[in-house]
């Protein structure tokens, strides 16, 4: 069995949904601050424009896609089985399936908040005779490659 875990590039809209949500209320803080004090130097009130800069950036790269290749498989329903059995312990539901694949979404609520306003937490699985890929969040993909190669989460 081989194993191969691929980057996706990061979202563009990922990141202005990031730093839409960082820049409104560090935006307020900064303004509140000026109101109330007079003493602070301009160049103090920069941190209230690059913060959210920074943080969008930070969660964008965060939240990006991996994708696990799962491939040279014997038994290949076997495989399919495990992967979904542990995806199933990781509190995923399956939301849609199809003749190309399954799509997987959290049970916890904060992640399905997450989803709906990112999009960043779904995980997709393709399967093919040859190959299988497992497409999703870090922390699913990467504790998923960790179970097949070492035989223990990640």
């Amino acid at each position: 069995m081989n194993l191969e875990i691929k980057t996706k590039h990061p979202q563009f809209n990922v990141y202005l949904n990031f730093f839409g949500l960082f820049i409104i209320p560090f935006v307020f803080v900064g303004l509140l601050i000026a109101i109330f004090s007079d003493d602070l130097p301009i160049s103090y009130y920069y941190i209230f424009f690059m913060l959210p800069l920074v943080l969008a950036v930070a969660l964008t790269f965060s939240s990006r896609p991996f994708t696990l290749r799962i491939d040279s498989v014997v038994a290949m329903d076997k495989l399919e089985d495990y992967v979904m059995e542990y995806l199933v312990s990781e509190n995923l539901m399956t939301v849609d399936e199809d003749v190309a694949g399954i799509r997987m979404q959290s049970t916890r609520k904060i992640y399905q908040m997450l989803n709906d306003w990112f999009g960043t937490e779904i995980v997709k699985i393709i399967r093919t005779p040859l190959y299988m890929e497992v497409t999703g969040h870090r922390r699913y993909v990467e504790g998923l490659e960790a179970k097949l190669r070492y035989g223990r989460k990640n």
